[in-house]
Order: C-alpha cells, then structure tokens, then sequence
C-alpha cells in the first residue's frame, strides 16, 4: 500500500472514532440524535442508586456536581469566617489557595469525600465531619489531640502547610458552628 493510502485510511479511522465519541458526548449532555433516548444524569443517579446496572452504560461520571457545589460552599464559607476573624492577617507569607476558595476547593474536595456521601449525610454528621476534617488539616500537634501545643517548639507543620496559621480548638469550634449557621440558612 502506498503512503497516500495509508494515510487515508488513518484519516477516516480517526473521523468515524471522532463522530462516534461526538455522539456519546451529546447523548450525555441531553442532545441525542434519536428523539427520547437521552437520559437525564439525576435520572441516571437515581436508576444506579435503585440497582440499575446500565444506568451509565459509557462510563459513571467521577462525582455529583451538586454535591461538589455543596463542598464548595462549605470551604467558601470556612475562608470567608477566617478572613473575617483575622486569622489570614496574622500570617506572614499566606498561600494563594488561603484566599481563594474555588483553588482550595479544587485542590482539596475529593479528599474531603473521600469515604463519606455527603449528600446522603445528616447535618450532624456533617457538621462533625467539617471539624474532623479542618482538626486533620490544620493541627500543630504532633499526638494531634489539641489543635496548637502550648509550647511553640513543640508544634508540628500541619498537613495544609500555612506558615503562621494558627488557632486553637475553641476558635475552630466557633469557625465550624458559624459555617454551619450559615450553611443551615438557606442561599
């Protein structure tokens, strides 16, 4: 075969490859070529929750952006009460990630979730594990049972790595109850 040929033939390979996935992608997106044969993705979420195992015959979508919006407030909310409080302000060389909350969330949601359905959650259990979670993240504690030693030189880096960050274990629970105030109230 001459390299014209071959040439071809890869080019129409790749063209029925592109209108094929083109297809999937707008099947997805409540666009398909066949009047009614979409599926919307809660009626998805819903017949794989009820044992439907083709709910999502291409592939399962990694997470609920409901729920992903619904995180994203919470660490809104956590930056907007330690801003509030002064406790960025304190810090000497304060990461961009501490004043930006779509990059914390970018950056740090799938490991809030990581084991846990936040949307099945109550609000207790949420509430609990918002605590758990920045305790995990910002402690200084080498045994990780306060959230700052007395004595400086006793301190740890925490896991977030924000040099000068520092509260103790009644502030955070005064941070967790005022996000949850809010986060309780309706948007």
């Amino acid at each position: 075969m001459g390299e014209a040929a071959v040439r071809g033939l890869l080019g129409a390979a790749v063209a029925a490859h592109h209108r094929f996935a083109v297809k999937l992608f707008r099947h997805g997106r409540s666009t398909a070529e066949e009047p009614g044969t979409s599926v919307p993705l809660p009626v998805r979420w819903y017949n794989e929750a009820h044992g439907h195992r083709h709910a999502f015959p291409v592939f399962r979508p990694p997470e609920n952006r409901m729920e992903g919006d619904d995180i994203a407030r919470i660490f809104r909310l956590f930056l907007e009460q330690v801003q509030d409080r002064g406790h960025l302000a304190r810090m000497l060389d304060a990461p961009l990630i501490s004043y930006n909350a779509d990059k914390l969330h970018a950056a740090w949601w799938i490991k809030f979730t990581t084991d846990i359905t936040w949307g099945t959650m109550t609000m207790t259990a949420k509430r609990t594990h918002v605590r758990d979670w920045l305790f995990k993240k910002f402690t200084t504690d080498p045994k990780r049972k306060c959230m700052s030693p007395l004595l400086p030189a006793k301190r740890i880096k925490s896991e977030m790595k924000w040099k000068g960050f520092d509260i103790n274990d009644t502030e955070l629970d005064d941070i967790v109850d005022s996000i949850f105030d809010q986060y309780a109230a309706p948007p």
